[in-house]
């Protein structure tokens, strides 16, 4: 079992347990929903399973999506469009203001999520999306 799934499993029996109301998942988009072109022409292709696995999450109501990019504002929202039109919303972008900071956690510089999905993560696009 890929160690992705088993890391979810354990968060959904944290977030039971717990009693979380959601699960922060961080994802990435170039390389890792998306394929990349490499100039300003995406084509949105997604890479196998991205778009289903990312449908299955936006409507999950224990789960808030973060956009994880580098992209300029001004285009972030068209990619927030065109992810719409595909079932897919993002709650967030590079952000999480849902978490304050408590005694033990500072979230000045660095966002909360439970997960991160990236391909600098070692996250394989092309397999790891049937997986989860």
């Amino acid at each position: 079992m890929h160690y992705l799934v088993k890391y979810l499993e354990k968060l959904l029996k944290m977030k039971e347990e717990k009693g979380w109301d959601y699960l922060y998942f961080m994802v990435d988009i170039h390389n890792t929903v998306i394929k990349p072109t490499y100039d300003k022409s995406d084509n949105f292709v997604y890479f196998p399973y991205a778009k289903e696995v990312m449908q299955i999450l936006t409507n999950r109501s224990d789960v808030k999506l973060i956009m994880w990019t580098s992209t300029y504002p001004e285009v972030i929202e068209q990619y927030r469009n065109v992810f719409k039109a595909s079932g897919i919303e993002f709650d967030y972008v590079n952000e999480n203001p849902e978490m304050d900071d408590d005694y033990i956690r500072c979230f000045i510089e660095k966002f909360y999520y439970d997960i991160g999905f990236d391909d600098k993560f070692g996250f394989d696009a092309e397999t790891d999306w049937k997986e989860i």
